[in-house]
């Protein structure tokens, strides 16, 4: 059945680091996401801040991420990997040279900056739609994951790049959190995307977590969210389908972890989803088409292993029906896919 669900006042806030003792601290893992999407000129940009392996270990990491993809001009950015010791982790955040991501755990307003060599800037983002904690966490690979969720932001500040300033009039955020115990490396992925066409129209969220070869028949799940409310579609009641593959170069990183991978330099992505959920009255349509990708090489910081973090600029369009109005949308995004 369709689940809906009202405005949620419930805030994941900051990093959730293992407790004193913990016996799987050393698979903790801990993500913050941030993206933007300019309409008006085509960009679409991510900023991560992330946390791998046992606080207590020097071999842990943090890693931030910040890209930016302008049509004709490709990636701006870049991925950076600190020592975790070298980050500095509160309850609201992590805070790096590079990158930061922090989160009020009351409000939700999202916070994010970077200085990287290609990219500078500072955003600010208030929830424009319902937040959504998953009740329980998913296995996830040996482990589990945890996800929360916002699927709109409004956007105050800009981003500075390749001499090109993106402002955010034009533009919107999403905003998520995942948490947990896993290993890089192991038989896991996710497939992922955030869709969001011009305000005030609702926004788009597909995910599932899935195994490596994303042959699993694990759930899918397409969230619809506008400012007051909040439709989800899962189970059999969504069929994603992929076609071709996705050509035109790609940009790993970071760049001397990516360049020891060479045998994952040249990933069978996607060119097109095509989405369909129905249940009863309700029903949505769409069809997302990859324009450029970045792929970012996790390596498990306590042991061997690596995983590939596929992000890719998307186009969408929709249609359909959802609590009996009619849902046309057409939009930018970023999917991501992870095996």
């Amino acid at each position: 059945m369709t689940v809906r669900a009202e405005r949620t006042v419930g805030r994941s806030g900051g990093p959730r680091p293992p407790g004193f003792g913990s016996q799987d601290a050393f698979f903790y893992k801990d993500w913050l996401h941030v993206n933007v999407v300019d309409q008006e000129r085509g960009a679409v940009g991510l900023v991560n801040a992330s946390l791998h392996g046992d606080p207590r270990d020097p071999r842990a990491v943090a890693v931030g991420a910040a890209l930016l993809h302008l049509p004709g001009r490709g990636w701006l950015g870049g991925v950076h990997v600190v020592p975790q010791q070298e980050a500095v982790v509160g309850h609201s955040g992590i805070f790096m040279e590079s990158v930061a991501v922090s989160v009020d755990g009351r409000t939700g307003t999202v916070a994010a900056s970077m200085r990287t060599t290609e990219l500078t800037g500072e955003l600010i983002g208030t929830p424009a739609a319902p937040s959504t904690t998953l009740p329980v966490p998913l296995p996830f690979g040996s482990g589990w994951i945890g996800w929360s969720v916002t699927p709109r932001l409004h956007l105050t500040g800009s981003l500075h790049g390749a001499g090109t300033t993106i402002g955010t009039h034009a533009a919107s955020g999403y905003h998520d959190h995942n948490w947990g115990r896993w290993r890089w490396g192991d038989d896991l992925g996710w497939d992922w995307a955030a869709l969001l066409a011009p305000e005030p129209a609702p926004a788009l969220v597909l995910s599932r977590a899935t195994d490596r070869q994303h042959s699993s028949t694990a759930d899918w799940r397409l969230t619809i969210t506008d400012a007051t409310t909040e439709t989800t579609f899962a189970g059999r009641r969504v069929d994603v389908r992929t076609d071709g593959r996705m050509s035109g170069p790609i940009r790993r990183l970071p760049g001397a972890t990516a360049a020891a991978q060479t045998g994952r330099s040249r990933p069978d992505l996607p060119s097109r989803w095509q989405v369909r959920a129905v249940d009863g009255f309700d029903h949505v349509e769409a069809e997302v088409c990859a324009t450029a990708a970045a792929q970012l090489v996790l390596a498990e910081p306590t042991g061997p292993g690596y995983s590939y973090l596929h992000e890719i600029a998307v186009t969408f369009s929709a249609e359909g029906r959802v609590r009996g109005r009619r849902v046309r949308l057409q939009g930018l995004g970023i999917a991501e896919r992870l095996d």
